[in-house]
Parts: structure tokens; sequence; C-alpha cells
């Protein structure tokens, strides 16, 4: 046995404590932890055949279980719950005070100020009551996630979003959002003016450079086309300014054929790339090159996702762009002693899907994937 484990180089897992994460750990640390538990699984579960129900293995499984920000809180306070009804089915007695302070001190680092409340306070919680305070205070104390989900949108937008049940509750207090505050204020909308009142009759556009820095795609440009009514937006990245009349055509047919409406104004600033008026007559289009004060318009307080497909849009797949993630490969990538994951960052979603896209840091390359 000693030697089939030594073969495989993962006896030192019975030797050796699980590394430790810090919040500011590196790939490699993590990389590190995450090919200790990978075969201290095959030491313990497939050499040893422990068996996973053992008082022992539920302990182990209890203390060594982390919460994180990218999964729901809830769910995994509920995976803890039931380690500890484990427990007693096992003849395992815990001292319930024990039981809910080491809970606590599991809760991720987006719930600090919670945590802090919950440690400090006067009088002692049994579970149960420490469920009902979970269950009031789990919105609330999730704004930050939803904060950075969302792009760092205005609070004032979140508060819509909240009331209109597309996010959860948030937190109230605007001086958490000072910064964005000052970043982001616009100034205000012209009274008098008024929308067009038909989707998609009125498109606006704009052009720009990555300044020097293409994407993976070697694009070197970004045009947007928002409808005035829903202010609902399409993104293409281009090669060459030259491609924006390309574009717009994939752009129109694709929208009229969707809306079952014709589009009749696009209005652009003053750029070169739309100088082509024999286009525009041969596609029946008004070509306006200044913003006209009597068609822009007050915001529309209905989320542009819903003007445009008649339907609440769905957020509860949204993650925060940039951070970390450990995807797991699919098996036919996989040979059989190979790690489950790998190390990427996330840069969006699927087109088509509601498969998530990751950057590959090892193999600079992109791959679209549901399970992370």
């Amino acid at each position: 046995m000693h030697f089939l484990m030594t073969t495989l180089k993962v006896f030192y897992v019975l030797t050796t404590l699980m590394p430790e994460l810090l919040e500011d750990a590196t790939v490699k640390e993590i990389r590190i932890k995450a090919k200790w538990e990978n075969d201290d699984y095959i030491c313990r579960v497939h050499i040893l055949n422990e068996d996973s129900s053992s008082k022992k293995f539920l302990v182990s499984n209890f203390n060594n279980y982390k919460m994180v920000d990218s999964r729901p809180v809830m769910e995994q306070y509920n995976k803890l719950l039931r380690i500890l009804r484990q427990y007693t089915q096992h003849g395992l007695k815990v001292d319930e005070s024990i039981s809910i302070s080491s809970i606590i001190d599991k809760l991720p680092s987006s719930w600090k100020d919670f945590k802090h409340t919950l440690k400090h306070g006067k009088d002692d919680l049994s579970l149960v009551q420490l469920d009902s305070v979970y269950m009031s205070s789990f919105t609330v104390v999730n704004s930050s996630l939803w904060h950075a989900r969302l792009g760092h949108v205005h609070y004032k937008r979140m508060l819509e979003m909240s009331k209109d049940d597309l996010i959860h509750a948030i937190d109230e207090n605007p001086e958490k959002y000072t910064t964005f505050m000052l970043t982001k204020i616009t100034r205000q909308p012209f009274k008098s003016i008024t929308r067009k009142s038909v989707i998609p009759e009125l498109i606006h556009h704009d052009l720009c450079d990555f300044h020097a820095t293409p994407s993976l795609g070697n694009k070197k440009y970004v045009i947007t086309f928002i409808d005035d009514v829903s202010r609902f937006c399409y993104v293409y990245l281009l090669h060459v300014k030259d491609e924006a009349l390309d574009k717009f055509s994939i752009y129109k047919t694709k929208v009229e054929l969707q809306q079952n409406d014709l589009s009749k104004t696009l209005r652009t600033d003053r750029g070169g790339e739309y100088y082509d008026p024999v286009f525009f007559q041969s596609v029946g289009i008004i070509h306006e090159t200044t913003a006209s004060l009597h068609t822009t318009a007050k915001w529309n307080k209905a989320a542009s996702y819903e003007l445009w497909y008649k339907k609440q849009p769905n957020l509860s797949f949204l993650r925060v762009w940039g951070c970390r993630a450990v995807v797991r490969l699919p098996d036919s990538k996989r040979k059989t002693l190979d790690e489950k994951g790998i190390d990427c960052i996330f840069v969006g979603y699927d087109e088509h899907s509601r498969a998530y896209r990751f950057y590959v840091i090892e193999a600079y390359d992109s791959i679209s994937i549901h399970s992370i």
C-alpha cells in the first residue's frame, strides 16, 4: 500500500495539512491546494477505501468547508446544516454554540459586517434563530456582490431593479456608493424631450477604438447600436472602421426581423465611417449627423431587455466580470489522473446559450462551459 501511494505521489497528504488560502492568494497557491484536494481524494477514497460516512470524514468535511462569494450563501449554509444533521445520525454530539460560532466564522469576506454583528451580539443564538437571521439578512448583505455583477451600476438604478424584483433587496445606504456616484454622475435630462414610440424606429450609434490594445481576435474598434425607445444595445467588434456599414446592415436585418418593424433613422456623430449617401438611400434609412433636442428622451423606468423582448430579464446567472475561477474540464478533455479543474478568468457569457466564457490563463485561449 505504501509503495502504491508513493508511486502515485499521493502519500504526502497523510502527513501534510491542507494548504490554507488567503483572500489575495496567487494562482500558484490555488493550484497547490486544488492538487492537494485531488490527491487526498485519490489516497483516502480510492486507495485506503475510507467510508465517506464515517465520523472522521464528517468532522473533517465540516471543519474544512469554506464559504465563497461566487456561490449563494444560503446554499452553502444549508449544506453545513446537512453535515450537522449527519452528526446526529452517527451519534456525534457537538455543543450548539460551537456549531453556530463555526458557521459564522465560515461566512465569506463580503459578509464581514454581518459576521461582526453576530459574533458581538448580546444574546446567544440557537440554530433555529440563526436560520431566521440568515433569511432576513441574506438579500441585503449581498448588495456589494450584485453591484459588481452589474458592472458597478449606479445605486439608484439598483434600487429600481430591486423594486421590480429583478435582483434581491439591497442596502439603501448611499454612503457606501459615494465613489461610484462621483464617477458616474450624469446631467439632468431635457424636460421637453420625448422619445420615439416604436422599436426600432430610431437607432443611436457610436464607435470608438481600444487605444492600441486589440482584442484576442485582433479587433481594434467597438461599435454600438442603441434603440431610442428601449435603450437596448448591440455591440460589435471591428478590425477597421470601414466595417461599420456592414455591421449596421447585419444589425438592421436582425432587429427588423425580430421586432417585425422597420428602422427609419440612424443618428451618429460626424464620423466619416458613415459618409455614404447612396447606401442609406438604397436601404431607406434617414441618416442624422447631429443630436436633435426634439427626439432624445427622458429615462424609461422599464428595463431595456423587458421593452425589447417583452419579458423580464433573468439576472440570476450573472457573475463578476474579470474574477478568477476554477473551471471543471469536460470528461472528454481530461485523463484519468489529471486535475479536474483549470485556472481561468471570467470574461463574459456565450452569445447563444447560458454558458460562461473564460480566458484560460496558461494556454492563452478561451472556452465556453457551464460548470465552475
